[in-house]
């Protein structure tokens, strides 16, 4: 998606999942990034802007035993966290909010 006033510039949806040996949890942010190379440059991609858009609880991360994570438990997790950041996008009555 573009960005808007530079044509080098791209605004996108970035999650980022952290899963430790003992706390898990999931990150939505909107990254900027930019072509900083010249026109007739190799591409040069930085990114210029951050802004989480949404940040979940931190969860114990579920464990099968002292070293095994236990996978379906993990993807229930992911998923509530998707449908919380959802919400917190509708404002959890439909209506849109949108995030600069």
């Amino acid at each position: 998606m573009n960005g808007g006033e530079n044509p080098g510039t791209f605004k996108m949806l970035s999650v980022g999942i952290d899963i430790g040996t003992s706390t898990s949890q999931v990150i939505f942010s909107h990254l900027t990034i930019e072509n900083t190379a010249g026109y007739f440059s190799v591409p040069s991609v930085e990114i210029v802007g951050k802004e989480i858009i949404y940040k979940s609880p931190v969860y114990r991360t579920p464990l099968l035993d002292r070293s095994l994570i236990d996978g379906v438990a993990l993807k229930k997790i992911l998923e509530k966290s998707i449908r919380a950041r959802a919400l917190s996008r509708t404002g959890g009555d439909g209506s849109r909010h949108h995030y600069r």
